[in-house]
């Protein structure tokens, strides 16, 4: 038996090679974390199965035909997060009642992002926030895309589920203390980073 560990979080364009380097060895089981990892695998193989460690919703993400048959090579975990944003945005409004702008860090690079996105302007309109998207395809998009909303006197910044985002927590945590945003995250390890 052997276990590779390949922790290429920071570099994500490497992905796609380490794919098909895994697949060259033959390996049982490749693990992914993220859904922009998964993409990759999948693109790299349909013979080997694949873990995912994390996804947003593996349906709308074209990794399953269905939660209760998923068929195909692809297994894991979901945490339906596309749902979380409306109780998120309803989490800023009771903190700031009169909130109406809110900036959304979104990774268009995400497959699960179009559906999360679907799922916040649903909500921002129940609420009435107005959603002001900062966009963001790599890692350094994301100075460029804080500048862009801190400009339009948004009051919080939500930031939706990605890959690129949690392996850059520290930067975006930064630049929203910095621009003074009230911050709403995916998971509890950007907040861990403000110590």
């Amino acid at each position: 038996m052997s276990l590779n560990i390949d922790t290429e979080r920071e570099k994500l364009d490497r992905v796609p090679a380490l794919a098909l380097e895994l697949v060259h060895l033959r390996v049982d089981v490749i693990v992914t974390g993220g859904s922009q990892a998964t993409l990759l695998a999948k693109d790299a193989t349909a013979k080997f199965p694949i873990v995912m460690a994390q996804d947003n919703d593996p349906v709308a993400s074209g990794f399953a035909a269905s939660l209760a048959r998923p068929g195909g090579n692809i297994t894991g975990l979901s945490n339906l997060t596309p749902e979380l944003t409306g109780k998120q945005l309803e989490l800023l409004k009771e903190i700031i009642p009169k909130i109406s702008r809110v900036a959304v860090l979104r990774d268009l690079t995400e497959p699960g992002t179009p559906q999360t996105v679907r799922q916040t302007e649903l909500a921002a309109q129940g609420f009435g926030v107005q959603p002001h998207y900062a966009d963001i395809q790599r890692q350094r998009d994301i100075d460029t895309a804080f500048h862009a909303v801190s400009n339009r006197r948004v009051e919080a910044l939500l930031v939706l589920p990605s890959a690129v985002f949690n392996s850059n927590r520290e930067q975006i945590v930064a630049l929203a203390v910095k621009a003074g945003f009230l911050r709403c995250t995916p998971g509890r390890n950007m907040w861990k980073t403000e110590g």
